[in-house]
């Protein structure tokens, strides 16, 4: 076990704006020094993953080896004292979730596939052969990321997925939830101790599953909002009272709807309800109670909180309330780093660690906070949630294209300075013609001063992409105090202009055709193509085809028949996505499928980029329309 004076020091690099924080027995632990307080916890900084501000999850494997999901389809695998690896999805798949277990990792993708990420070293104190689902275990390492076809030789596709400490678990769309691994004590909780290599059938009409990194069994819900747990209950932690017999077992009086969360330790679980209450079972010196229960109870000190996050390590759990308190129990001599450490008592009930300072003076980062537990490692980093990721991006690369001169119409020329512009974004961004804000640069340019070139800069990289750098340059007084109303510029403006030059159907200069199916061409009284209005602009940011069309010398068209295939209603939603970076359906759709699998391929048909959210918003309709039925 590591000490402080052997644990391997990582430098805090002030350039980063968000970091991994993490606390455990392989790297430095700190400790507050109040008197008013036991000695807590504190976090140390990792800056060893880059561009910390794109990641979306960590899952915490043993000795503290992670997987990284940042893009849609790409991953990177830290080991300590080892360069990362990186990964990628086949170009058509994008990740929709990962997880771990002691030695195996998991990634799911939107089409419903499983890959797998294991640690296979013959004669190794891991070698079970079993706890891998591929057909040649022996060849599987951490350097390669493999296909788990099971599933689609089985005509199945899976929906989510979960995994205990060498178990793997599969829930598939059609309610069957299939498992293998290592199951010596019963940790499939199928009747038996043999291990099973393959995917075996564990239970039906399954809607959710739950597990956790170094647990020894298994929760699920069902369509009957019933709650099941399976596994190896020898702490009483699967709520089984002292039974142990290896079967599913109904928990009583536990109504699947109002659940949020279920996570497991080794010998403890927690459940999280909707309504932020918090219950946990097993042993006394971990599930946060301080006494051994075989049934749910609600955790004391927590009563008056609404918990809104939970995880667990081997024999610890940690809870995030909605005010972001942290609290955490059952930390034992076992999991502490330091020998100074490991003559405290056990916590059997919560107490309060502090969170990062980086992380109290930031709210934006507190709400977006992730807690990621391994089996004696835990991180805490702000997780990725922009939406409109896809779409400032899209911009971005526009302006890339205004300093190459590239399908630009009009010039900003102060100074006798021109820097080329898209004139229907700069008006739309400042609500005022181009002949205006030219008259304004003339009257004042005096007021600029030298650095006119780097501030006008600054200035286009605010209409193309919402990029501030400095809202108290003299450019931007200067625009904003003249033509904008409120100053400076509130955010996500970009978006919100969007959607008003969206509306605006008398400024839209292209036309795309759609041939109508035979139904339509009825309503549309015999014509055969309707018409999908847009600007040329919003193609040329957004959708690699069409800017590869205009590629071509074809800038002066403005009008051009789709081949996708796609209805004329489909087409309408995808072009009010270029927009708004949402999908929305007509409210008169009864039926989304249709639409839904007509949009899928977009991306790909499309050529938008990777971190286009078009399918994470055509999820959430999906799920929308299930809870509707």
């Amino acid at each position: 076990m590591s000490n402080s004076k052997s644990t391997r020091k990582i430098k805090q690099t002030k350039t980063n704006n968000h970091q991994v924080y993490f606390a455990g027995p392989i790297y430095e632990f700190s400790f507050l020094t109040s008197k008013s307080k036991s000695k807590l916890p504190n976090w140390s900084p990792l800056t060893s993953i880059d561009e910390l501000e794109r990641i979306k999850k960590i899952v915490v494997g043993h000795k503290a080896n992670c997987l990284v999901w940042k893009n849609p389809n790409k991953l990177e695998f830290y080991q300590k004292d080892k360069e990362k690896t990186e990964f990628q999805l086949p170009k058509k798949e994008r990740i929709k979730d990962i997880v771990s277990g002691e030695e195996t990792y998991l990634i799911l993708t939107r089409s419903g596939k499983v890959f797998s990420l294991a640690d296979k070293l013959k004669n190794s104190l891991f070698d079970f052969t079993s706890s891998v689902p591929l057909k040649d275990p022996e060849k599987s390492t951490f350097g390669s990321i493999r296909f788990v076809d099971f599933f689609e030789k089985n005509n199945l596709l899976v929906d989510s997925i979960a995994m205990s400490e060498r178990c793997n678990f599969f829930l598939c769309t059609n309610g069957k939830l299939y498992g293998n691994g290592f199951n010596q004590f019963g940790q499939l909780g199928n009747g038996t101790e043999e291990n099973q290599q393959l995917p075996t059938l564990l239970a039906e009409k399954v809607t959710r599953i739950f597990s956790g990194t170094h647990s020894f069994g298994y929760f699920y819900t069902t369509s009957q909002n019933e709650v099941y747990s399976g596994g190896d209950n020898c702490g009483g932690q699967l709520s089984m009272g002292s039974n142990n017999n290896n079967l599913p077992f109904k928990i009583p009086k536990c109504n699947a709807s109002k659940i949020q969360d279920i996570k497991c330790g080794t010998f403890f679980s927690m459940i999280l309800t909707k309504s932020g209450q918090l219950y946990s079972c097993g042993s006394k010196k971990y599930n946060g109670i301080g006494e051994d229960k075989y049934i749910f109870t609600q955790i004391p000190g927590l009563e008056t909180k609404k918990t809104i996050q939970i995880n667990a390590g081997t024999n610890y759990g940690l809870a995030l309330t909605s005010e972001y308190e942290l609290f955490g129990w059952g930390f034992d001599q076992d999991n502490m780093p330091t020998p100074q450490y490991s003559r405290s008592k056990p916590w059997r009930v919560p107490r309060k660690i502090a969170l990062p300072r980086y992380f109290e003076s930031n709210n934006n980062l507190k709400q977006n906070m992730q807690i990621s537990c391994g089996i004696f490692i835990t991180f805490i980093y702000p997780a990725f949630n922009n939406s409109n990721y896809g779409l400032l991006k899209d911009f971005k690369n526009l302006y890339k294209l205004y300093r190459t001169k590239k399908y630009c119409d009009s010039f900003l020329d102060p100074l006798n300075e021109k820097f080329p512009i898209h004139k229907l974004l700069v008006e739309c961004r400042t609500g005022c013609k181009l002949s205006k804000i030219q008259k304004l640069f003339i009257e004042t340019e005096n007021s600029l001063g030298q650095k006119n070139a780097t501030e006008i800069n600054d200035f286009l990289k605010w209409v193309y992409y919402d990029k501030k750098t400095n809202a108290n340059q003299p450019i931007f007084k200067l625009v904003f105090n003249n033509l904008k109303s409120t100053f400076p510029p509130p955010e996500n403006s970009l978006q919100e202009d969007l959607y008003r030059l969206y509306k605006n159907e008398d400024s839209k200069d292209f036309n795309i055709l759609v041939e109508l199916s035979k139904k339509e061409t009825v309503v549309k009284k015999k014509e055969h193509f309707g018409v999908v209005k847009v600007h040329k602009l919003l193609l040329i940011a957004r959708s690699g085809l069409f800017r590869s069309l205009f590629d071509f010398d074809e800038e002066n068209i403005n009008q051009i028949k789709d081949y996708s295939g796609k209805s004329i209603e489909s087409l309408q939603i995808l072009i009010k996505y270029f927009y708004t970076n949402k999908i929305q359906l007509n409210k008169t759709c009864k039926d989304p499928k249709p639409i839904i699998d007509e949009l899928k391929d977009s991306i790909e048909y499309y050529q938008l980029n990777e971190d286009s959210n078009l399918l994470e918003e055509l999820e959430k309709i999906k799920r929308k329309a299930k809870r509707q039925k």
